[in-house]
């Protein structure tokens, strides 16, 4: 949840409101301590670990976000076994850093599987994957990609589905990256 919380205020605060120092210093802080202290989970069943990696990318896109770069910890989460998803945020989290080339790690939109396992251990769902994926779409200029993933958010946010407040607001934030980035569609 924290990392989530510090995801948002960067947010809020690359969009121009004014966020307490405090507030946004000791996210950071206590994000940063998680994710140098991570260490991978072992003799755990295959979805557990790949939740945990997926958590940890997580918090390393978001450290990312903030320009609180953290590439040993990448490099080390690059060589456990994640999910497209986790991929994703690495290669999210490598290109924010500079490294573009990292872009490889995530090799298509198609590679989410619904139904994943990991995904309901850290309160994941397909849209909030997908906006996620959407986003590091953007950050690595992949629009064609992008542009598939935006209108299946975006018709996701239109329907009368009922989505709870972490979709919702993954979805916005998503749909408001690509449209600064392209335009409306």
């Amino acid at each position: 949840g924290t990392a989530y919380a510090l995801h948002f205020i960067v947010e809020a605060e690359n969009a121009g409101y004014s966020v307490p120092y405090s507030v946004k210093e000791n996210l950071v802080k206590y994000v940063s301590g998680v994710s140098k202290g991570w260490k991978p989970m072992q003799n755990k069943p295959l979805y557990v670990i790949e939740a945990d990696v997926a958590a940890q990318a997580y918090r390393l896109y978001v450290l990312a976000l903030n320009g609180s770069y953290d590439l040993g910890a990448l490099n080390r989460l690059k060589e456990e076994t994640g999910t497209p998803l986790s991929k994703c945020l690495m290669a999210g989290a490598y290109a924010l850093a500079g490294n573009r080339e990292a872009g490889g790690l995530l090799t298509s939109v198609t590679d989410y599987k619904s139904g994943d396992r990991s995904s309901d251990l850290i309160f994941g769902s397909e849209l909030r994957d997908n906006a996620l994926r959407l986003q590091v779409l953007c950050i690595l200029d992949r629009e064609a990609e992008a542009n598939m993933l935006y209108n299946s958010v975006a018709s996701e946010l239109a329907s009368d589905k009922w989505l709870n407040t972490q979709d919702i607001a993954m979805a916005l934030t998503s749909v408001a990256w690509y449209q600064k980035k392209y335009g409306q569609p």
